[in-house]
C-alpha cells in the first residue's frame, strides 16, 4: 500500500550534548528467506537477471529499489513492490516439496529502503 505523510519530523535523543546520527542507529540491512512463499515471475513487476540465481539476495540488497527477490535456481527476479491487484496470483504458497527445494523467495529487511 501507499502511505502519504505531511509535515513529518523526528526527535532524536542526545548523547553528551551531541545529536546521534540516525544512520548510525539503523540496523544492518538483511535478506530474509521465506521458505513457503512463491512469486509468479510472469508479472511485469519482476525484473529478470539471467544466470545469477545464487546471488539473488546480494543483488537485491545492492539495488536501491529492490524489496523482493525470487531465485529460480538459475535466474534471479527482483521487484520494488508487489501490487497484487494489478497481477492476481502474484503471491502464492509453495505447496509442493519440489517448489520449496528449487525456488527461494526473499524480502529485504532494510530500514533505508
Amino acid at each position: 500500500g501507499v502511505v502519504a505523510l505531511g509535515n513529518l519530523s523526528a526527535v532524536l535523543p542526545s548523547t553528551s550534548g551531541a545529536i546521534i546520527q540516525p544512520i548510525d542507529q539503523l540496523p544492518e540491512a538483511k535478506c530474509v528467506f521465506e521458505p513457503d512463499l512463491l512469486f509468479s515471475t510472469a508479472s511485469s513487476v519482476f525484473k529478470r537477471i539471467e544466470f545469477v540465481g545464487s546471488r539473488c539476495c546480494e543483488l537485491c540488497l545492492q539495488d536501491a529499489n529492490c524489496l523482493f527477490a525470487y531465485n529460480t535456481g538459475r535466474d534471479c527476479f527482483l521487484s520494488s513492490g508487489l501490487e497484487t491487484s494489478a497481477a492476481p496470483g502474484l503471491v502464492q504458497l509453495a505447496n509442493t516439496e519440489f517448489q520449496r527445494s528449487t525456488t527461494a523467495s526473499y524480502w529485504m529487511d532494510d530500514p533505508i529502503k
